[in-house]
């Protein structure tokens, strides 16, 4: 058992995971991935630690616990909300209003994720992707934009029409890449107006 030699560091490891996922080796990046998740379900309160030991996985029992190892603890915290945007593939643009899909991937044991209550610039948007069932692993069934209570603007019906213009287009066509942009800019498009 040791601090730096051998032990599992999940911030570490979902810096590399995320790095694997850019350079397209999404097998290596879906393995750490799926690990890390395995392990924060064993720990109390599902609270990732800063730490935990590298030792053999030995089935039917949890990770190691590093004894003095914090947790919480706020990068290993947000570990899970790093992997959940590197499957998602999500790239936000503020200045555009607009956040990016690209290429969304979900591990096997994950058949859909749907993220509520995203921000970006003045918007406000959800996101649902599912799997299809012979889909290659790029691929996502749904993308689509839903509005929130808070939000003003399009319709969900109106969101999710523009959202499949977007997949449609000829750069989302080719790349696989889903662009949702938000409804603040539709809705200035639109010249619809705020609530008072």
């Amino acid at each position: 058992m040791s601090y730096h030699n051998g032990s599992v560091w999940p911030h570490d490891t979902a810096l590399a995971a995320v790095g694997m996922r850019h350079y397209g080796m999404t097998s290596q990046f879906l393995t750490l991935a799926t690990g890390l998740f395995e392990s924060v379900l064993q720990f109390d309160d599902m609270r990732m630690p800063e730490l935990f030991c590298g030792f053999p996985r030995v089935a039917g029992y949890a990770p190691t616990r590093y004894p003095v190892a914090c947790s919480p603890q706020a990068w290993a915290t947000g570990v899970v909300f790093q992997l959940v945007g590197a499957m998602l593939g999500l790239r936000p643009e503020a200045a555009d209003n607009q956040i990016t899909l690209s290429r969304p991937t979900l591990p096997g044991w994950l058949t859909w994720l749907e993220v509520r209550g995203l921000r970006v610039s003045k918007s406000r948007l959800g996101v649902r992707v599912s799997q299809a069932p012979t889909a290659p692993p790029w691929s996502c069934s749904r993308a689509t934009a839903t509005p929130s209570s808070s939000s003003v603007g399009s319709s969900a019906a109106e969101i999710q029409e523009e959202a499949a213009d977007e997949r449609d287009d000829e750069r989302g066509a080719d790349r696989g890449v889903f662009a949702l942009a938000g409804r603040a800019k539709r809705s200035a498009r639109r010249g619809a107006r705020r609530p008072a």
